[in-house]
């Protein structure tokens, strides 16, 4: 445990950096731990910030080639195929919801695990100018970044001036909100998809 701290204090921004990217646990736990780094003055908001967009930036790119490259062909050779496998099923359906509501895709679905991370393929299928899906979602990133890091310098400031044990379980308590919110984004978006197509 000591070595992890004293490696996260050396390399701070590398930390949050490949955490940010290989991440997909839905807890948005880098870009906490970014704001409690920068309430002890571990780190500086500009740099942090870049850092954790440019990660993300990276992730999007990646899974947009997947979608363009991969996904894509897949989809038109199995489009009159009776027999689809899950993995194409899914695709389509999420296709149909993510042509009804781009923008919160591009904005927003970060915030829901499982779509955030996934949703650029579904740009790299159906999106024809990536630039500008890419622009969109670095607002994105950026939304979600602003979202997650104010709350946690808070954190961070308590960890500081209280004990450690309120810091820790005002940590739990900030990510169980960050939970029931995830949870009712999940059930509006199940409700969207599930409402009679225009």
């Amino acid at each position: 445990m000591e070595f992890i701290l004293k490696f996260i204090n050396t390399y701070p921004y590398l930390v949050l950096f490949v955490g940010s990217t290989i991440d997909h646990s839905g807890i948005p736990f880098f870009t906490v731990l970014a704001g409690i780094l920068f309430a002890s003055s571990s780190i500086e908001l500009i740099p942090a910030m870049i850092t954790i967009i440019f990660a993300f930036l990276l992730n999007d790119l990646i899974f947009i080639l997947v979608g363009v490259l991969y996904f894509k062909k897949r989809i038109e050779k199995n489009t009159y195929n009776p027999f689809k496998t899950i993995d194409i099923t899914i695709l389509e359906k999420g296709l149909a919801l993510y042509k009804r509501s781009k923008n919160s895709f591009y904005y927003f679905s970060k915030i829901i695990p499982g779509i955030g991370k996934y949703s650029p393929i579904l740009s790299g299928i159906s999106d024809l100018n990536l630039k500008i899906s890419l622009l969109k979602y670095i607002i994105g990133s950026f939304i979600y970044f602003i979202i997650f890091f104010v709350p946690s310098i808070f954190i961070g400031e308590q960890l500081q001036k209280n004990s450690k044990l309120y810091g820790v379980l005002l940590l739990i308590s900030f990510i169980g909100i960050y939970k029931v919110f995830e949870f009712m984004a999940k059930r509006k978006m199940d409700k969207f998809e599930a409402s009679p197509k225009s």
